[in-house]
C-alpha cells in the first residue's frame, strides 16, 4: 500500500491506545456477558480484524480494521484475562499469574519477528498479516475456550451473579402467590410474570454497577492511585521515543546497536516473570516504589555517563523494567483500590497506562525538538518517576493511618497485602 511514512505509525499508535483505553467499554459489556465470553469474543475478533485489514487498499480502512478493530479486540482479551486471574487469585499469585500470561505476548513477538523477516520479502505485509491472523486463530481462540472464571470469589459476590433457572422459578412462584390481582391462568400474564425476576435482576445489576463507579470516581484515593500509575507510564513513553535515537547520537556502531536492540525482548520476558516471583515475597507497593527509584538512577546514568558499558547495563534494566511495569500496576491497584472489585481496578489501571502511553509521546518528542538535547528528556523522566513514588507513598500512608484508626494492627500479613 502506497502511503506516507508516518501513517502506518499512526495506525499502530491508535491500536496501542485503544488496546488500553477500551477497558471502560469492556467493563460495560460485563453487564451483559461474562469475562470468559468477552475473552472468546476478543480472540475471534482479533483474528478476523487482522485478516480483514490485510485486504484493504487505503489508510482509512487500515485505521478502522487494524487500529480500532484489532486494538479493541485486544482489549477484550487483556481486560477479561486480567479480571479472571485476579478473581482466581485475589490474595496471592495474582502478579505471578499476570506475569506468566503477559510472557505469552512477548514470546509471540519474538517468534513472529523472526518469521516475518522471512515472510515480508516473499509476500509483503499482506501475507504477514494473514499469517498473524492464522496464528491468533490457532492459538488464541482454543486457549480462550479453556479459560473459566471461578464460581465464587472477590468480584463474584452472590448479589452480582445472575440467577439460575431454579432461583427465577422460585421468584416467579413467590410473585404468583402474593399477586392476587394477576390472572395467572392467562398465558400472556403468566409469561410476563416469569420475566419480572429477570428484568428486576437486570435493573439491580445496573444500579449496583453505577453505584460502584460513583463510589470509585468520588473517592480521591482512586485518582491519586491513577496518577501514581500514570506518571511512570509517561517515563516509559519518553524511553521508547528517544532511546534508539539517543543511541545513534552516541555514535554506537551498528553491530553494537543491533545487540542492544536484540536483548530488549529477552530481558522484557525475564522482567515480566521475575517481578511476579518477587511480588510473592515483597509487598507490591514497595516493589513499584523501588522500581521508580531504580529508574531515576538509570535515567541519570544514561544522561550523564554515556559510556557503552553503562548503556548496555541500562538497556538490560530498561527492558526488564518495561516488562515488570506491565505487571506491577495491576497488582498494586488491585490491593490498594478503595472499592474491592477487580473489574473496576483493572479498568482504572488500563486507562492510566493507556493515557500515559498515548500522550507521553508528545512531551517526549517535543522536549528534544525544543532543546536539541536528550538530557532534558531523561531529567523529565526522573521527575515523573519521583512524583509517582510520592503519590504512592501518600496512599500507603493513608491506608496505614486508616487501619490504625480502626484499631487494626499493621502486621506482616497486612503489609504483604500492599
Amino acid at each position: 500500500m502506497q502511503t506516507e511514512e508516518p501513517l502506518p505509525g499512526s495506525v499502530a499508535s491508535v491500536c496501542w491506545a485503544v488496546c488500553f483505553l477500551g477497558s471502560p467499554f469492556s467493563e460495560f459489556l460485563r453487564r451483559y456477558m461474562s469475562y470468559r465470553t468477552l475473552v472468546i469474543l476478543g480472540s475471534i475478533l482479533t483474528s478476523l480484524s487482522i485478516l480483514a485489514a490485510s485486504y484493504v487498499n487505503g489508510y482509512a480502512g487500515l485505521l478502522v480494521l487494524y487500529g480500532l478493530g484489532y486494538g479493541l479486540a485486544s482489549n477484550f482479551v487483556l481486560h477479561g484475562v486480567f479480571c479472571i486471574l485476579y478473581q482466581h487469585f485475589p490474595e496471592r499469585y495474582g502478579a505471578l499469574s499476570t506475569g506468566i500470561a503477559l510472557c505469552g505476548s512477548t514470546a509471540a513477538t519474538l517468534v513472529l519477528t523472526v518469521l516475518f523477516e522471512h515472510i515480508l520479502p516473499l509476500g509483503g505485509w499482506r501475507l504477514a498479516l494473514r499469517f498473524n491472523s492464522l496464528f491468533a486463530a490457532v492459538l488464541a481462540i482454543p486457549s480462550s475456550l479453556l479459560l473459566f472464571a471461578p464460581q465464587t470469589g472477590r468480584g463474584l459476590a452472590s448479589s452480582d451473579r445472575p440467577l439460575d433457572n431454579g432461583q427465577r422459578l422460585e421468584r416467579y412462584d413467590d410473585l404468583r402467590e402474593n399477586s392476587d390481582d394477576i390472572d395467572t391462568g392467562d398465558t400472556g400474564e403468566r409469561n410476563r410474570l416469569r420475566e419480572l425476576p429477570i428484568e428486576a435482576e437486570s435493573r439491580q445489576r445496573e444500579t449496583r454497577e453505577s453505584g460502584k463507579w460513583m463510589e470509585v470516581l468520588r473517592n480521591p484515593i482512586s485518582w491519586i492511585l491513577f496518577l501514581a500509575m500514570f506518571l511512570p507510564t509517561l517515563s516509559w513513553a519518553v524511553y521508547w521515543v528517544n532511546i534508539v535515537s539517543y543511541f545513534h547520537s552516541l555514535n554506537i556502531e551498528g553491530r553494537c546497536l543491533s545487540n542492544l536492540l536484540t536483548i530488549i525482548p529477552i530481558f522484557e520476558l525475564l522482567g515480566k516473570f521475575g517481578i511476579g516471583v518477587l511480588a510473592e515475597a515483597i509487598p507490591k507497593a514497595y516493589l513499584i516504589v523501588g522500581h521508580n527509584l531504580l529508574f531515576i538512577g538509570v535515567s541519570a546514568a544514561i544522561a550523564f555517563f554515556p559510556f557503552y558499558e553503562v548503556i548496555l547495563v541500562s538497556t538490560m534494566l530498561i527492558a526488564a523494567g518495561r516488562g515488570s511495569y506491565t505487571v506491577l500496576p495491576f497488582a498494586v491497584m488491585d490491593k490498594l483500590f478503595p472499592v474491592r472489585d477487580s473489574g473496576k481496578a483493572v479498568t482504572m489501571t488500563m486507562v492510566a497506562l493507556g493515557t500515559g502511553f498515548t500522550i507521553g509521546t508528545i512531551p517526549a518528542g517535543a522536549i528534544f525538538d525544543i532543546t536539541g538535547s536528550y538530557t532534558y528528556a531523561f531529567v523529565l523522566n526522573m521527575a515523573y518517576f519521583l512524583l509517582g513514588s510520592i503519590l504512592l507513598v501518600v496512599v500507603m500512608t493513608q491506608r496505614r493511618c486508616s487501619s490504625r484508626g480502626r484499631g487494626q494492627p499493621i502486621d506482616g500479613k497486612d503489609r504483604s497485602s500492599l
